[in-house]
């Protein structure tokens, strides 16, 4: 249903997530998640989330708002957070999860994803080519 992985090198935990969550799911995810951004070794809210939302059910409103609980008051805080997908329904959902957070975004792809999640700062607020699906519900 996941799989968590880290690049040291940029500051990046990469995360993959597929099929349908129930909300017993996010404990456990949490966790390795917290794990994941402390081998970082970085101070609080300096890592990058890197999120693949491809292969992902659309998934309820509890699991969806319990997502949106996570990304916004969860120890886990990123810098900024980058989800992609190619695909439409997961897009409409991952833009619903990311609304919450000024500095989310959703892309059609893991390049345009990673190019804005790695861009400087200020670059990153400006829309970048190829410029990513907006979190406007």
């Amino acid at each position: 249903m996941y799989a968590i992985t880290t690049d040291h090198a940029r500051h990046i935990v990469h995360v993959q997530i597929s099929g349908f969550w129930s909300e017993d799911m996010l404990a456990p995810f949490s966790a390795e998640l917290k794990a994941a951004v402390d081998s970082l070794r970085l101070a609080p809210g300096q890592h990058l989330v890197l999120i693949d939302v491809s292969d992902v059910a659309i998934q309820s409103q509890p699991v969806v708002a319990a997502f949106q609980k996570l990304i916004v008051h969860g120890p886990t805080r990123a810098r900024r957070m980058a989800l992609y997908t190619t695909q439409m329904l997961p897009r409409m959902q991952a833009r619903r999860i990311a609304a919450v957070r000024e500095d989310g975004s959703v892309f059609g792809s893991r390049a345009e994803a990673e190019a804005w999640l790695l861009a400087p700062d200020a670059a990153a607020s400006a829309p970048i080519s190829g410029a990513p699906v907006t979190t406007d519900n």
